[in-house]
């Protein structure tokens, strides 16, 4: 009987153990103004439908802001403690002429990014599809910076998110500017996300 005690408070040590693995996880979504939110509601970004998808186990952060690329986040922003997983998503303020040099440059900046969450799971988000030049976004350049980001992917065996490819193709998911996405466009880009770190 005392044997049967011992086993079962093992078993249920395990179990405790098992459950505390899954709580708490914390995903940090780093980006510009399409992470943020810019043009949405709060409850509207795609990292807070992400939240809602992952549920009670995961704490996504919305790490973001308006007209950030790569290079400023790297210089600007903490690394959040305790970070499991972190969603990189940066492109599209990168694309402006005003900023881009090269494929390489682009890359030297990521790099930064993946030096600040080197304890985190990282996930590569491609920009979204530009429906203008507004903000100075510059769709060829865009174009070079989906190839840097998938090159990137392959050289550290990074999973990528191709929210290039699963926004082209749908000028509707975009607010009027022809870059932010709107509330069906997050939603889709929260659904994409999911799918991965699920």
């Amino acid at each position: 009987m005392e044997i049967r005690k011992i086993i079962l408070g093992i078993f249920s040590l395990i179990l405790l153990a098992g459950c505390q693995t899954m709580e708490n996880r914390t995903v940090l979504c780093a980006g510009d103004s399409i992470t943020y939110g810019y043009l949405l509601g709060p409850e509207e970004s795609y990292p807070s439908v992400l939240q809602n998808l992952l549920g009670n186990n995961y704490t996504v952060i919305n790490s973001s802001n308006v007209g950030l690329t790569a290079y400023d986040y790297a210089q600007l922003f903490d690394v959040e403690e305790n970070v499991d997983i972190a969603v990189l998503m940066f492109g599209s303020n990168d694309s402006n002429s005003a900023f881009f040099e090269s494929k390489e440059q682009f890359k030297n900046n990521y790099e930064r990014l993946f030096e600040m969450f080197d304890q985190s799971k990282i996930y590569l988000c491609t920009p979204c599809k530009a429906y203008s030049t507004n903000y100075g976004v510059d769709e060829e350049n865009l174009e070079i910076i989906v190839e840097a980001i998938q090159e990137l992917g392959k050289e550290y065996n990074y999973v990528v998110i191709d929210i290039y490819k699963l926004t082209s193709n749908h000028p509707e998911w975009f607010e009027n500017d022809g870059i932010h996405p709107s509330a069906q466009g997050a939603k889709a880009i929260a659904q994409e996300v999911y799918k991965s770190i699920k």
